[in-house]
């Protein structure tokens, strides 16, 4: 009997092909779009048959370049939500979008990028102003190497 104390029962072999095919539908998108290679990925997957992904962005890259691989990220989701977490005492900014793969895995996409450069809150408070923000920050990479030093 399942209730909320016992999870389903799930072979061995169920959870292994879950995991594998986790990690494929991952591969397979980064690929397809040719996204950049995050600095690390998180696969999870529970007893219950639900498989999610937590990609984190590499944070050793510039603002702008960061902010063109979460805009290469978003183009590339369906269902897609994008937040601004502001800093406080226990964490750094970030901004955090959560869509779905071609195959339907869901996946969380994670920058945090340190305070240098990133408006308020208040000025990020919306999904659109959050992508106006990152498009503006994004096209800098362009000037960035024209000029070699990013003035």
């Amino acid at each position: 009997m399942n209730d909320r104390h016992s999870p389903p029962d799930i072979s061995p072999d169920a959870f292994e092909d879950l995991l594998a095919s986790a990690a494929q539908a991952i591969t397979t998108h980064l690929k397809i779009y040719r996204l950049p290679t995050p600095g690390r990925i998180d696969i999870t997957c529970v007893q219950s048959g639900l498989i999610s992904a937590h990609v984190i962005i590499d944070g050793s890259l510039a603002l702008a370049e960061m902010c063109a691989d979460l805009l290469a990220w978003r183009n590339t989701l369906t269902d897609r939500g994008l937040m601004f977490v502001p800093e406080n005492e226990f964490i750094e900014p970030m901004f955090r979008l959560k869509g779905k793969l071609y195959k339907g895995c869901e996946v969380t996409v994670e920058a945090r990028t340190g305070t240098d450069g990133i408006p308020s809150g208040d000025e990020l408070d919306t999904p659109q102003s959050i992508v106006d923000w990152l498009h503006a920050t994004a096209t800098t990479i362009g000037k960035q190497q024209t000029t070699g030093d990013g003035s």
